[in-house]
Order: structure tokens, then C-alpha cells, then sequence
């Protein structure tokens, strides 16, 4: 049986961001991401070599990584394990 390494990607309810909420939604916004970025949902299951882009993506617009040390960026990556639930 083969396993995937899989990350959940969440919205992190404590930094608001509002800078970079409002660039990533004038920005073309990666497919895998669309449902956040909306407000269709507050988080997507995407493997590791996606989730790794789309950091450096998110990362690239103001106001990623300047909330507080409890709440860093705008969205929250996880590394699920093959006992971690979606």
C-alpha cells in the first residue's frame, strides 16, 4: 500500500490579514487554493509537493508572516499523519 503525504492547509482564524486577504483575492489564485481564498471553505487537503508551492505563492504577496507569534501567517500548514482524520 502506497501512502501520500498529504498537508492540510487552514485559514487561521487569529490573524485576520487583512492586506493579504485582499491581495491573494485580486491575484489569479491556484486552483488547489480557490476554495479558501473565496470563502467557500476554511481549509483544503493537497499533497506535500503542491502544499510547498503554494506556500512560496502565499508568501509572496504583503502581509503573509506579520500577524503575532501565536498566529504568523494568514493560513495554517499541517502535515497530516496516516492517523489524522480530514
Amino acid at each position: 500500500m502506497s501512502s501520500k503525504l498529504l498537508v492540510k492547509i487552514s485559514v487561521d482564524a487569529e490573524y485576520q490579514a487583512p492586506a493579504w486577504w485582499h491581495a491573494v483575492r485580486s491575484a489569479k489564485c491556484p486552483e488547489s487554493l480557490r476554495p479558501i481564498i473565496e470563502g467557500l471553505s476554511s481549509e483544503v487537503v493537497v499533497p506535500v509537493s503542491q502544499a510547498k508551492l503554494l506556500e512560496v505563492w502565499c508568501a509572496a504577496f504583503p502581509g503573509w508572516d506579520t500577524g503575532s507569534a501565536d498566529a504568523r501567517t494568514a493560513l495554517v500548514f499541517h502535515m497530516l499523519s496516516g492517523t489524522d482524520c480530514t
